[in-house]
């Protein structure tokens, strides 16, 4: 548990709203990482870069919806938030 926590708190500081693009590249394997170790706060930060495509990511809704059901499946709630709004999108 430390080490995908500790891997994921560090990626989210470079994934900080005011972060540059090159960040974003680095956060991205440190997320990765602790969300394939079923950390759900890096699911949930994963699926959020999925979803806008950031980090080199393509924009994959499909991706983040499955991120977000993993999530959800251990508890999380900022990942059933975000799933539901995922499939009340309008378009």
């Amino acid at each position: 548990f430390f080490k995908q926590k500790t891997a994921y708190e560090i990626g989210v500081r470079l994934v900080g709203s005011e972060m540059c693009i090159r960040d974003r590249h680095k956060a991205r394997p440190l997320i990765e990482k602790a969300s394939s170790r079923s950390y759900p706060d890096a699911m949930v930060a994963l699926a959020s870069m999925y979803m806008n495509g950031y980090g080199g990511l393509e924009q994959d809704f499909n991706e983040a919806k499955r991120l977000l059901s993993e999530a959800v499946d251990l508890g999380s709630e900022h990942a059933k938030t975000m799933l539901d709004a995922i499939d009340y999108r309008p378009y």
